[in-house]
């Protein structure tokens, strides 16, 4: 009588159809994932923008001063600054990613969180518009629809 013996491993099969399985599932999940990091990528320059604004508004009543928040060299695509009167930077946000536009002008919020006139910052990516709009009082809101 001749022994057999177990043999340990897969077969060729076996490890063609675990393959296949891997790559279906890899198919269906990436196109997901890309789509969840260019929210974030969005959600992360929309939130850094106006908690920004919101920071150079708290400095600017909590010291009775000035406060600016601007554009790094004049373009938002380089990310932005809160300065105070003597131009010392208070707060810098980095470059937003690539595939999100940030337009808007510079804002001088008085030493009241006031500003000289109302402002808005639109913030974009292939998809999504998001808006944040500050009234002439230093009242700001983000919101899907244009600023009025």
């Amino acid at each position: 009588m001749m022994k057999q013996h177990a043999t340990l491993g897969f077969n060729l099969i076996e490890l063609m159809v675990t393959i296949a399985i891997v790559m279906i599932l890899a198919l269906v999940a990436v196109p997901s994932y890309q789509s969840t990091i260019a929210t974030e990528r969005f959600t992360s320059a929309t939130n850094n923008l106006y908690n920004a604004y919101r920071f150079s508004r708290s400095e600017a009543i909590k010291t009775a001063t000035p406060i600016r928040l601007k554009p790094i060299n004049n373009d938002w695509a380089n990310g932005w600054q809160v300065l105070d009167p003597s131009d010392k930077v208070l707060h810098e946000s980095g470059a937003p990613h690539s595939s999100v536009k940030v337009t808007g002008n510079a804002v001088k919020v008085l030493g009241t969180g006031a500003l000289n006139s109302a402002a808005s910052f639109s913030i974009k990516d292939k998809t999504s518009t998001r808006y944040i709009c500050v009234l002439s009082s230093g009242q700001s809101q983000l919101q899907s629809g244009a600023c009025s």
